[in-house]
């Protein structure tokens, strides 16, 4: 089997051990991780996406971000607020909308916090594709590095020319409007739940990285 960037190892997992940094110092402070934590018996399994805080309560990532682990017995959110880790338990992880074999268009999930972050305004969600939108600007959760008490992860930057209503018919997908194709964006299996916001403005989410993206 193919080695997926998205599930990690390690032998000591905490929430307090994760640290987010954020290396072009323009990140949204809604735009976080969100893991998956399987425990073994002398390991712990770590399946990570991009997430976005949509409401004091409320992530925002892909729905089939819940499947890169057989199972887990944890999920939490992090993000960076004020220079400071914050991070929360997931509650009642279900996804709403449906898996990307059935429907590439409705890959995500709004999954409740144990815990609302009161002091962190939520990032607000266009409700249509752009039409004129020529260049987005991505921010992706990336790998992840280990020492013997920190897991490091980044969250890049990516810019990204577009092309509007670019089909998906080679995916299965039959609705020709549906998508804004992004290019020249160096994005890899990984980058799932990945918010795409227009230039200058990283309070709005205008559309989801999928698993298409």
């Amino acid at each position: 089997p193919k080695e997926n960037p998205q599930v990690f190892e390690t032998v000591t997992w905490s929430p307090e051990a994760v640290q987010v940094q954020c290396p072009s110092g323009d990140c949204p402070e809604g735009v976080g991780l969100v893991t998956f934590v399987q425990r073994l018996a002398d390991r712990s399994k770590i399946g990570r996406c991009t997430a976005s805080l949509v409401s004091p309560s409320a992530i925002l990532t892909n729905a089939h971000c819940l499947k890169l682990l057989e199972y887990y017995d944890e999920a939490y959110f992090f993000v960076r607020h004020n220079g400071q880790m914050v991070f929360r338990p997931l509650v009642n992880v279900n996804a709403v909308g449906e898996s990307p074999s059935q429907s590439l268009g409705r890959d995500f999930a709004l999954l409740a916090l144990g815990e609302p972050i009161l002091d962190l305004r939520p990032l607000t969600l266009a409700r249509e594709i752009p039409e004129q939108l020529p260049t987005v600007v991505a921010f992706v959760i990336n790998g992840v590095e280990a020492d013997s008490s920190r897991l490091k992860y980044t969250l890049d930057k990516k810019t990204c020319e577009t092309e509007s209503h670019v089909g998906l018919l080679k995916l299965g997908y039959k609705d020709r409007g549906v998508a804004l194709g992004l290019f020249g964006c160096s994005v890899v299996k990984g980058n799932s739940g990945s918010p795409v916001f227009a230039p200058g403005n990283f309070t709005r989410i205008e559309l989801l990285v999928t698993s298409t993206y």
